[in-house]
């Protein structure tokens, strides 16, 4: 099995954004968009797209085969282009079905288009209930937008410390799944990553000092996350979290209430 790698993820990481695990994000308002016209999309893509997934599988950054996990997502990939080497780019038209989307992640991050790497949508299992699986995402921080996320005072994003604080991201550390693993790596507290009454759907996600989980109490409730992240080739990754260090910062000092730290 091929393994994700990428320069930036192996440096070191800054050692104040590093401590911040998870914070609520001062981004524009969510633009107004066709959420119908985007279900369909997305069941669309997943079914006749879904190679990208299984390829997702190859390189690490997809644990649907994983029968030992109960996997909660229907992954669906709207861009990839992560080194420029492999280019599909944008999938099933996405970029001009939804370019008010494709804008406001562009806009939020600070990122030109040349610099987007991946947009993967993650929408939740409508039968999923319970936790879904303790993982880190190939990623040393992650940074998302809920799209939809009904009773979310319910249904919620969980994370738990890991005992010892990394100043590097190596994605081999966080590879495995079983709760002996996790609690191995991991504190056993959980924290409850709360969002605000009037999100603007956006927060920031520490992988390389937390794993995080689905906590699903109420089934059948609507739940679409979307990643975004950087291209991995050259500087890219490294500035990009430069660049936005101060305003993830902001973010968390804003949401004092929201963020977690691990100090």
């Amino acid at each position: 099995m091929n393994t994700y790698h990428s320069s930036y993820l192996h440096g070191d990481l800054d050692h104040e954004l590093n401590n911040i695990l998870y914070t609520p994000l001062l981004t524009p308002e969510f633009p107004i968009f066709d959420l119908e016209k985007l279900r369909f999309w997305l069941d669309d893509t997943f079914k006749n797209f879904n190679h990208l997934t299984k390829f997702f599988t190859t390189i690490n950054l997809c644990a649907e085969n994983d029968m030992s996990i109960d996997y909660p997502w229907r992954l669906t990939v709207a861009h990839w282009n992560i080194t420029g080497e492999r280019n599909p780019g944008y999938i099933n038209n996405f970029d001009s079905l939804f370019p008010e989307i494709v804008t406001h992640v562009l806009d939020s991050w600070k990122m030109t288009e040349n610099e987007l790497g991946t947009l993967t949508f993650l929408p939740m299992k409508t039968s999923h209930i319970g936790y879904g699986f303790w993982h880190s995402d190939p990623e040393p921080y992650g940074l998302r937008h809920y799209i939809s996320f009904e009773n979310n005072d319910i249904n919620t994003l969980v994370l738990r410390k890991t005992r010892e604080f990394y100043n590097k991201f190596v994605l081999k550390r966080y590879l495995g799944s079983s709760a002996k693993f996790v609690n191995t790596l991991c504190s056993e507290r959980e924290y409850q990553c709360n969002i605000p009454l009037l999100s603007t759907r956006a927060f920031f996600i520490n992988n390389t000092n937390a794993m995080h989980s689905t906590l699903t109490k109420v089934a059948g409730k609507e739940r679409i996350c979307l990643i975004s992240a950087p291209k991995i080739s050259g500087d890219i990754g490294v500035n990009f979290y430069k660049r936005n260090k101060k305003f993830i910062l902001d973010s968390a000092a804003h949401f004092k209430d929201y963020s977690i730290t691990y100090y």
